[in-house]
């Protein structure tokens, strides 16, 4: 008996020890989140790549929030240059030389993985936080099927993100620019 008593606690040390090292991990994330919610404009460009389909592709894309608007616009591949999704109360569009077109319900795709990203930034909840060197990586979760995988650099700052819907990875992004004005 005295031999799992001894295992217990270490058990019990050891979850304790686990569970104190991921809060101390989030620190960069909720200094990122007060950041965020208290800017009036937010930009953000990253390189978003997709296997949606069965076939990589990869974009360069670039978010603006200002106010209650949010733009995703398509920077690369050049045939898609202009393309721009438009996100408000009502859902959201895609707008081309002044064309709006509906596009439906967002999901996890790379056209959504920036406003997503910026959501779970934000609100997300935190599932898990742990440290890899430098870097401080968060999984945060913001529905039952759609959560986040992300990157922190030691200045606080987002390096790169995965989304993943229903467990498989919908889309990743490397970021190459976030501000917060």
């Amino acid at each position: 008996m005295p031999m799992r008593r001894l295992i217990s606690a270490f058990t019990v040390l050891a979850l304790a020890l686990a569970l104190s090292a991921c809060s101390g991990a989030a620190e960069p994330l909720a200094e990122l989140r007060g950041r965020l919610l208290s800017s009036e404009s937010v930009s953000i460009t990253a390189a978003v790549g997709s296997t949606a389909g069965g076939a990589e592709r990869q974009y360069t894309l670039a978010l603006t929030r200002q106010g209650g608007e949010c733009a995703v616009s398509v920077l690369a591949p050049e045939s898609l240059a202009g393309v721009r999704a438009v996100y408000d109360a009502e859902g959201r569009a895609l707008e081309y030389e002044g064309l709006l077109l509906p596009a439906g319900e967002a999901g996890a795709g790379p056209v959504d993985a920036l406003p997503l990203l910026l959501e779970a930034l934000e609100s997300g909840y935190v599932s898990l936080s742990w440290s890899e060197g430098e870097s401080t990586l968060c999984s945060l979760e913001l529905t039952d099927s759609l959560s986040v995988t992300l990157s922190l650099g030691p200045d606080g700052e987002v390096q790169w993100a995965e989304l993943y819907e229903h467990g498989e990875c919908a889309a990743r992004c490397v970021i190459e620019s976030f501000e917060a004005y």
